[in-house]
């Protein structure tokens, strides 16, 4: 059986689609998203817009962002 890629960085997946790294990168951001939105009345697509630029996000956490982006599937993810 193939092992599964992560979809960022093509490491051997580990939760899903993603390896260890972005997969703990994507449920904080996820797990995050409802502080920023109640804070800043931002959108899902602005979040990861704004954590995608932020010169403080780590790396991980930039390449998820900048994925998620461009992921029509994921745009909608946790918009409550």
């Amino acid at each position: 059986m193939k092992k599964m890629k992560c979809r960022i960085c093509q490491k051997d997946a580990t939760e899903g689609d993603f390896c260890s790294l972005h997969a703990e990168a994507y449920a904080n951001i996820v797990k995050k998203y409802e502080v920023w939105r109640k804070a800043l009345k931002i959108c899902w697509k602005e979040y990861l817009s704004e954590i995608a630029q932020h010169s403080l996000t780590g790396k991980w956490a930039k390449e998820t962002a900048r994925y998620l982006l461009n992921d029509e599937e994921k745009q909608d993810v946790k918009q409550n």
